[in-house]
């Protein structure tokens, strides 16, 4: 990949017209290399310059090189929450929201799942700088985001549906609303369960995490017996 971003940026120095946006995707697809070998100190000036250039072209051809900057803003999140900076992982978030905004309005159907996850990306945000009742109504959008997609291609949504249902109810009881918190906890349990079953050997550890969130919630509303309950009938999978 580094000889790749060295041949791409020697290109892009002599026709940048026809090469500086291969020269970001070099710079994107390294980046996340770096983060994953605990270097994100190296990364952050990758990612930064690739978002440079993806900006100047979606500047000049929005329709084409908008999604590539979202995508380049969303490696920019990971590297600053890499590097314990998440008053600018928060601020990243919520230009990636924006952004998705617009590109789910030329097409709902097609970019939803673009908007469901940013929504989700800058309620993660929210969360970690200890703001979890802002977060809540992004969390809430990505969830009728996804319930919708679900309707018309459940096969292709229904685990995504799932992972914002078990996010919604997680957001809710670090806003100290476990009473809202349990309802969708336990759908995100169901639709886990009825995956697992469907897949066998997919989904465990989703459904094991999820049997685990809702049983803290019961626990909190003082209702321990049932979530004791739900553990054991999970058999293997929370194991």
């Amino acid at each position: 990949m580094q000889e790749a971003l060295k041949i791409r940026r020697e290109l892009a120095q002599q026709d940048p017209d026809s090469y500086l946006p291969d020269l970001a995707i070099s710079l994107n697809n390294l980046a996340p290399v770096l983060c994953g070998l605990n270097r994100a100190s190296e990364a952050l000036p990758l990612v930064q310059e690739a978002v440079a250039i993806r900006r100047d072209l979606t500047a000049a051809d929005w329709q084409r090189y908008g999604i590539f900057l979202i995508r380049s803003l969303e490696n920019l999140i990971t590297v600053f929450s890499d590097l314990d900076r998440p008053d600018e992982a928060l601020v990243t978030a919520q230009e990636v929201v924006i952004l998705s905004r617009e590109i789910e309005a030329t097409d709902p159907d097609r970019h939803g799942t673009v908007l469901a996850g940013a929504l989700e990306r800058q309620c993660a945000a929210l969360v970690t700088v200890h703001r979890p009742a802002d977060a809540l109504p992004l969390a809430q959008e990505a969830v009728r985001i996804r319930r919708h997609l679900a309707s018309q291609q459940p096969g292709r949504h229904r685990p995504a549906l799932a992972m914002s249902l078990s996010n919604l109810g997680a957001t809710f009881w670090k806003a100290d609303q476990s009473e809202d918190a349990l309802a969708p906890a336990q759908e995100a349990v169901t639709l886990y369960r009825e995956l697992s079953e469907a897949n066998p050997g997919q989904y465990v550890s989703e459904l094991a995490r999820c049997l685990n969130n809702l049983g803290s919630i019961l626990a909190e509303l003082d209702r321990p017996q049932e979530g004791s309950a739900r553990r054991r009938g999970s058999g293997s999978a929370a194991t």
